[in-house]
């Protein structure tokens, strides 16, 4: 398991995320919408490609997309019977015409690190390095994202933490 990320963490800033993330904090809205949906319906790929935010929220919706479908297959086939799997996945083809095509294409690979880019409406642009980690066996994921190494991230997120920049809505 590639602990790089966690390992370069910083301490404050974890520590900050962990407290942002508290119910009803400005961070627990982000992704737009995602707040508004029942708990046992929010899911990044249900958001990708269901929710009408996700494009104005993703920096590239393409990318995402093509990226959480061929994880979504690689998932699929270490268990292809399992029932969480086989759900979405028939759930998110019949709902959207861009699944579908991703899906036809059959690109099998795993999303562990990378960067995303978020659009925010009151900050610009977030570019987060993110590493995820499934717990056991489960589909129980922890992800960890961070700003990648530069001060004009780092300076957006502490103001989304202190509230400077307003309701992200």
């Amino acid at each position: 398991m590639r602990l790089s990320l966690l390992a370069s963490a910083e301490p404050l800033q974890a520590a900050r995320y962990l407290a942002m993330r508290r119910p009803g904090s400005r961070a627990h809205r982000l992704p737009a919408g995602l707040g508004s949906w029942p708990a046992r319906r929010r899911n990044t790929l249900r958001y990708v490609f269901t929710h009408s935010a996700a494009r104005s929220v993703l920096g590239d919706w393409s990318e995402a997309a093509a990226t959480s479908v061929a994880n979504l297959r690689h998932r699929t086939a270490a268990d292809p019977d399992a029932p969480d799997l086989c759900s979405i996945r028939d759930e998110l083809a019949a709902a959207s015409a861009d699944f579908r095509l991703l899906w036809d294409r059959h690109d099998v690979r795993p999303r562990r690190s990378g960067a995303k880019t978020f659009r925010h409406p009151a900050v610009g642009d977030l570019v987060l390095a993110h590493q995820s980690w499934h717990l056991d066996d489960s589909s129980v994921r922890l992800s960890l994202y961070q700003p990648e190494p530069g001060y004009e991230d780092r300076l957006h997120l502490l103001t989304l933490g202190t509230g400077v920049a307003g309701s992200p809505g």
